[in-house]
């Protein structure tokens, strides 16, 4: 809900819009997984 109106602001493709919050999470999941080692 919060990408949607953010990809308006910035002019980006919906489908931009859509697959950034997931890897915006894939990325900082997988940020935590290699610092806690």
């Amino acid at each position: 809900q919060i990408f949607g109106p953010l990809s308006l602001v910035y002019g980006l493709p919906p489908i931009l819009g859509a697959i950034l919050p997931s890897f915006a999470f894939f990325a900082i999941s997988m940020f935590m997984l290699i610092k806690r080692r």
